[in-house]
């Protein structure tokens, strides 16, 4: 049975690497799926290893026996901000977690949150293993209620980013008979002065798994863990298979108290399973000290600094440190002699590399507690790239050409573009959704823009996000190039051989003129030496007795005319 139980799907090993928020190469995406029929509907869960929320999916369905003839489901995608406010309105962490942009309070919330992308995401992953209301609002969890046609059938999806196909998975289901969770079994509960550990096998089942406990006179079981515990497993190059020494440790127990324990698992879709056989749990005399807390961690660019409360045990008289590359052993001591503060700073870190510490206590019989869970820490980047420099600018008509001198850090992303129309505010407007590479750019405004200035500034970012302070501010002025509307003649009267003709002001704020143009068939004339500033025009020299055609502009400031209104024809 064990053996069957460690065949998992793609799915949950993608799952458990990418809550484990290790540094990691980038790799080409693959996607795991796992379906479940439960007696009523066929529920279908999938992850994608790189953990992105950009993509969107489509599920498909086929019988077994035919998989060319498939049905489409569904097409998903994350949704967006404020639909999953609606889907998920007790869940502030999933929507921070999802929503940076959007939920962030501030600029430096939301350059926090995106210089921890790997372990947000990581942990929305989590999160999500727990609630499928949140797969479902990330796209990753869908439910078919049609079970009509073939009892066998396979299900697809595939991954899209944008129009291009990046992987897709398939997973069969059997709607014959509804998938039953195994029990987890061989639970154990070491018992220790300081509390109970417990372990138990075929955690490989499971995502992760719920504590209950009863006391000896209760007879209702009752969660005691706050969060989904998980088992950490690794296999070793000879076979073996490295875990934890306990996977859930009860601190929360006296001497002379005796509990039962039964262990849940909890599958890929959040599902619990039925509970364990229960065992007995009591506190038991030991020399050593009991383990403490995890520790806390201070990760700073060249250092990390690791500290944790103090043990509840008067005995304890000092501490030791340990650290290694991965979670599941070869860990050294850092200190060469007993801790007797209970903060350490590691100095001999590299950025971007994973470390794992726990911590131990000793009592003043020397003897050392078992480890305390192991907490990942890894030394980040937290210097902004250099200023940008020899920021200018270029205007041809209603486009602005910026430029700028390269910022050489080794780490350079890109480049922020930001403009504003009032410099001494904090209104400034992030113009490009991702860093460019390039070190130029160009906005291009609307012509009828031109009255206003406008000003820019350039920051560099680098790949942990650091952003730069803002280089100097330029500003720019577009040239006037859109012309007044075209006027309309709407009036005239003949009188005394004259022609009196009559039109509606044109509203534009830098009108300067009129200008009227006649034409008895061929090419127009203009009649008009200078401009005028009234809506009216009488023509002292109108042809006696010839059909004549009057056309009107009218011409801004700048010079730019419209284009001549519809001829206006006196006989």
């Amino acid at each position: 049975m064990k053996q069957m139980i460690m065949k998992r799907s793609l799915a949950i090993v993608l799952l458990l690497a990418s809550l484990c928020s290790f540094a990691y190469a980038q790799e080409q995406v693959q996607v795991g799926i796992e379906g479940k029929f439960d007696g009523q509907q066929v529920q279908l869960r999938w992850m994608v290893s790189d953990k992105g929320l950009d993509y969107h999916y489509v599920v498909w369905r086929a019988a077994a026996d035919n998989l060319q003839q498939r049905v489409k489901v569904a097409e998903l995608a994350m949704l967006d901000y404020a639909a999953a406010k609606k889907s998920l309105t007790d869940n502030e962490v999933a929507l921070k977690l999802m929503y940076p942009f959007e939920t962030a309070k501030n600029r430096a919330e939301l350059n926090q949150s995106l210089a921890q992308e790997d372990n947000r995401l990581g942990m929305l992953l989590f999160i999500s293993t727990q609630d499928k209301q949140v797969a479902a609002a990330m796209g990753q969890y869908l439910v078919d209620h049609d079970l009509s046609g073939s009892p066998q059938r396979v299900y697809t999806v595939e991954v899209y980013a944008g129009d291009q196909l990046v992987a897709s998975d398939m997973c069969a289901v059997s709607l014959e008979k509804a998938k039953t969770l195994p029990m987890v079994w061989e639970v154990k509960a070491h018992m220790f002065k300081w509390g109970v550990g417990l372990t138990w096998e075929g955690y490989e089942a499971y995502t992760s798994f719920n504590i209950y406990r009863r006391g000896l006179l209760e007879e209702t079981f009752t969660r005691i863990n706050s969060a989904p515990v998980q088992v950490q497993s690794s296999v070793n190059p000879d076979g073996t298979v490295s875990v934890a020494p306990y996977f859930y440790t009860d601190t929360d127990i006296k001497e002379h108290q005796q509990f039962f324990y039964q262990i849940r698992g909890v599958d890929f879709f959040g599902d619990e399973g039925p509970a364990s056989i229960e065992v007995m749990g009591k506190i038991k005399v030991d020399p050593r000290p009991a383990p403490l807390p995890r520790p806390q961690l201070d990760a700073g660019e060249t250092s990390i600094t690791i500290s944790w409360p103090a043990s509840d045990d008067p005995r304890v008289v000092s501490y030791n440190l340990y650290r290694s590359p991965k979670y599941e052993g070869g860990y050294q001591k850092l200190n060469a002699q007993p801790l007797t503060e209970r903060r350490y700073t590691d100095s001999s870190v590299v950025v971007d590399t994973n470390y794992f510490y726990y911590v131990t206590a000793i009592n003043d019989g020397g003897f050392e507690s078992i480890p305390s869970l192991a907490v990942l820490g890894f030394a980040k980047d937290a210097t902004p790239p250099a200023v940008v420099q020899q920021l200018d600018a270029k205007v041809v008509e209603a486009s602005v050409q910026l430029s700028w001198s390269a910022v050489t850090d080794a780490d350079l992303q890109g480049y922020r573009i930001y403009r504003t129309m009032k410099p001494q505010s904090l209104d400034w407007v992030l113009l490009n959704p991702e860093p460019v590479t390039a070190v130029e750019f160009t906005d291009v405004l609307a012509k009828n823009l031109s009255r206003y200035p406008y000003y820019y500034r350039i920051t560099a970012v680098d790949t942990h996000h650091n952003e730069s302070a803002p280089s100097m501010v330029v500003q720019i002025q577009l040239p006037d190039v859109t012309a007044p509307q075209t006027p309309i003649l709407s009036d005239y009267n003949v009188k005394n051989e004259q022609v009196v003709l009559n039109w509606r002001p044109v509203m534009v704020y830098d009108l300067a003129g009129y200008n009227v143009y006649r034409s008895t068939g061929g090419t127009a004339q203009k009649l008009t030496a200078t401009l005028l500033p009234l809506p009216t025009f009488v023509d002292q020299t109108a042809p006696v007795g010839q059909e004549v055609n009057y056309t009107l502009t009218a011409v801004d400031h700048t010079g730019n005319e419209s284009a001549p209104s519809a001829p206006l024809t006196v006989t």
